[in-house]
């Protein structure tokens, strides 16, 4: 977050030195959106993750059917924690 704040007022600085606010402004939209994608991206994989890490400790802890297929296990695991 500290890069994006040095790069919004950079992009002050240059609105200043060439009098173009539009330019100014698109810049500094621009780099909030791809601050936001970064951050909802890390959170997407933050939440994969702890998924992952639930389903290893259900797999681990013998909770499985032994009688369905893996897929179905897996579906049934998913569905769940609503993401299937």
């Amino acid at each position: 977050m500290k890069d994006l704040k040095t790069k919004i007022q950079n992009e002050i600085v240059l609105f200043w030195e060439e009098d173009n606010e539009e330019k100014a402004t698109n810049n500094i939209l621009k780099l909030c959106k791809e601050e936001i994608n970064k951050q909802l991206s890390l959170y997407g994989v933050s939440q994969q993750r702890e998924l992952l890490k639930a389903f290893q400790e259900h797999y681990q802890s013998g909770n499985m059917d032994d009688e369905r297929t893996f897929d179905w296990n897996i579906d049934n695991f998913l569905k769940a924690f609503n993401c299937g």
